[in-house]
């Protein structure tokens, strides 16, 4: 029987939570990218008592799944609010109804960047229809009256260059280009996923309940990360690459304009103890050196 029901397990954070719970404790599933010991499960179609008949109740049931690429949540709102608010309130229903604690991740971009620095206790006023669909669930829940978690992110990151993530795209952009933009008008709070994992791990060990921001230590723009990556590179090698500041603006595509401060205040998260969140120094250089040893 597994205490924690990972539903949309088969990405960063999903890896993350299992190895931080224990393989053995954890019941993950996937819809298109399968993963080892894990359980198809489409939950725009599923339900949660058919896992439940089958692998038992948990304790609780965290919801990773969710469009979460910006330009499809407003070029096709209405596909992704099926996904983001219909299947996803749907399976909260589910959830509270046989008593199986919901934790719901949300994201910094409820916010709408004017001020940042955001705590938990701040209005949440997005301009992004992503930020907009994941509000309506974090209301939904809240009214809802039945124990809850809610963890809002901001981008998360990871050490592991071989990942899909962060620094590891960036260091291979770095082997291959000389120039390469990055914006240094967004300020945001990234956080390794091991953090995050270690986290969700604390929260529910002491029976948390509510909103809560799990965000890292560091306030800074992707054009300050990159410099801090490209330095720590410049240590091990030599490289002709160059990082070219520029405003967020500049980037064409984008259907709505981007929050410019989703900072937020964790301090909520930190008063319960726990292990330190690793500063974005520490996975720069971790990622350097695992990527520079092979």
């Amino acid at each position: 029987m597994p205490d924690v029901l990972i539903l949309g397990g088969s990405g960063l954070i999903g890896g993350a939570i299992t190895e931080e719970f224990g393989k053995d404790s954890v019941l993950a599933t996937y819809r298109t990218n399968p993963i080892e010991n894990g359980t198809y499960f489409d939950a725009t179609v599923g339900s949660c008592a058919s896992l439940i008949e089958r692998f038992g109740r948990p304790s609780i049931a965290v919801l990773l799944f969710a469009e979460a690429q910006i330009e499809f949540c407003y070029q096709n709102s209405s596909a992704a609010a099926e996904i983001n608010i219909t299947a996803t309130t749907r399976i909260l229903d589910e959830l509270l109804d046989i008593g199986v604690k919901p934790v719901f991740i949300s994201t910094d971009v409820v916010f709408d960047g004017e001020r940042g620095n955001y705590r938990e206790c701040d209005i949440a006023r997005p301009i992004l229809e992503y930020g907009r669909q994941k509000l309506v669930v974090e209301r939904y829940l809240e009214a809802s009256g039945s124990p809850h978690l809610i963890i809002r992110l901001p981008k998360v990151v990871s050490s592991d260059p071989s990942s899909d993530g962060f620094f590891g795209n960036w260091i291979h952009l770095i082997e291959s280009r000389d120039e390469i933009l990055c914006a240094e008008d967004q300020l945001f709070s990234p956080v390794d996923v091991r953090d995050v994992a270690a986290s969700i791990f604390l929260l529910v060990e002491n029976t948390c309940e509510g909103l809560y921001h799990a965000a890292g230590t560091d306030n800074c723009s992707r054009a300050d990360l990159f410099e801090q990556l490209l330095n720590a590179i410049r240590k091990r090698k030599k490289t002709t690459a160059q990082m070219k500041r520029c405003s967020i603006r500049s980037f064409e595509g984008f259907s709505e304009d981007r929050p410019l401060d989703t900072t937020l205040d964790s301090s909520k998260l930190r008063g319960l103890g726990g292990t330190p969140v690793r500063s974005m120094e520490e996975v720069i250089e971790e990622a350097v050196a695992t990527f520079y040893s092979k």
